[in-house]
């Protein structure tokens, strides 16, 4: 334990969700300085510089030499400890044995269930009650060490990927401040994580998971897809014929219809309610914003586009 001071943390990041997290922990005089990849440092300085931070405190590393670098910026910065925030690559066990009380990744998923590069966009999509921000101890397996924290925060269900991020900027601080008081305090428990979840979510998503499947998903389902494809990845992808169709937001509703329609089917369209689409099990869905290779239009906007009644999406 490093006693009588402040533990002093290095921050390696990739993503700017980490910038409220670097300038709490500047403004407590606990960051020891920042890493970040070449290819990014320009945006990163820039959001950094927001908080606060002095663009010498930052550190840009080479995506080539990346290990040597980062070995010799802990050593200059003489850090106690680390956190790591979506950094892509495997850090090697001899540069996670430099800094004394080692080195931790803050995850935004429940560990082991979603591991791996895109926990948000996956517990969005499954319509997860709850997201985890998890901290856990770095081994040479990523996303596999030890769990130090977890915390839970219920996920709104019209939550989209955005606005998930906007508010995981101030979680991960309310979750980094349990871990640094008991990292202080000699007082973190480690856990060793389930390995028995039958399903795990843990690779980045692809353009097939961004398809809607009208025939096999219900309604709930391709709304979660919406909103976990939203804005990151554009829209969850549907077709009108051969154009396709991004959809951005949409809302399910109650609709009083006879008749059978076919999952994807356009049940309701017109330029002031816009257009209303069947789905499996009876169920009905409002597309309200869609993106086109046109533009960012309105549900009733597809309307004056062309799509009527009686078409279909696939």
């Amino acid at each position: 334990m490093i006693s009588n001071k402040n533990i002093r943390v290095g921050l390696i990041c990739n993503t700017d969700i980490s910038a409220a997290l670097a300038g709490q922990l500047a403004a407590e005089n606990k960051l020891a300085g920042i890493a970040v990849l070449d290819h990014n440092a320009s945006y990163f300085k820039q959001i950094f510089a927001g908080t606060g931070i002095r663009e010498e405190s930052i550190q840009v590393i080479d995506t080539v030499s990346w290990k040597e670098q980062l070995a010799d910026w802990f050593l200059a910065i003489q850090a106690d400890t680390a956190l790591v925030f979506a950094f892509p690559y495997r850090i090697p066990q001899h540069i996670l044995d430099l800094l004394p009380l080692g080195i931790y990744n803050i995850h935004p998923g429940t560990l082991p269930k979603y591991s791996g590069a895109d926990p948000l966009f996956w517990q969005i999509k499954n319509q997860e009650q709850q997201f985890a921000i998890s901290i856990h101890k770095m081994t040479v397996a990523i996303d596999k060490g030890p769990l130090v924290i977890e915390s839970f925060i219920n996920l709104h269900p019209s939550e989209n990927y955005g606005l998930l991020c906007s508010r995981l900027r101030m979680e991960a601080v309310s979750a980094t401040q349990q871990w640094y008081t008991a990292l202080q305090k000699d007082a973190l428990v480690f856990r060793e994580q389930d390995n028995t979840p039958e399903v795990y979510f843990d690779r980045k998503p692809s353009a097939e998971d961004f398809r809607i499947k009208w025939t096999d998903q219900p309604a709930s389902a391709i709304r979660a897809l919406t909103l976990a494809c939203n804005p990151k990845y554009g829209g969850a992808t549907s077709y009108y014929g051969t154009q396709e169709i991004r959809i951005l937001e949409a809302e399910l509703i109650s609709l009083d219809q006879s008749g059978t329609h076919l999952p994807g089917e356009i049940v309701y369209a017109d330029g002031l309610y816009g257009v209303i689409v069947a789905c499996k099990n009876g169920e009905y869905l409002r597309i309200l914003t869609v993106s086109m290779q046109e533009g960012y239009f309105s549900g009733s906007k597809l309307f004056t586009m062309g799509l009527i009644k009686g078409q279909q999406l696939n």
